[in-house]
């Protein structure tokens, strides 16, 4: 959701370009960290971690960009796992 200013709430009643960049910028932090969630969730890690990682680029402050690296990081710890765990369980079946 976006939050605009109004012209009352900005010095001299104009809303800067720094306010529009920052609220743009938290926007589309915001649209990467929701499609970088449901692919983890969904157990795309590799795809995640991308996201992630883009997330990190567009984040609009250290705790975000932090919570980013630390997203990206499982996520690719969770790759090989994930694709390793699939191959067992297709041996397994062809097995019995």
């Amino acid at each position: 959701m976006t939050t605009m200013l109004t012209p009352s709430a900005c010095e001299g009643g104009m809303v800067t370009e720094a306010v529009v960049q920052l609220t743009s910028l938290r926007v589309q932090h915001r649209q990467l960290t929701t499609f970088a969630a449901m692919l983890e969730r969904a157990g795309q890690y590799v795809e995640a971690a991308a996201q992630w990682q883009q997330a990190e680029l567009h984040a609009p402050g250290e705790q975000s960009r932090l919570w980013c690296e630390a997203r990206q990081a499982r996520c690719l710890r969770m790759a090989p796992q994930a694709a390793h765990s699939y191959g067992q369980a297709s041996r397994q079946r062809t097995q019995v």
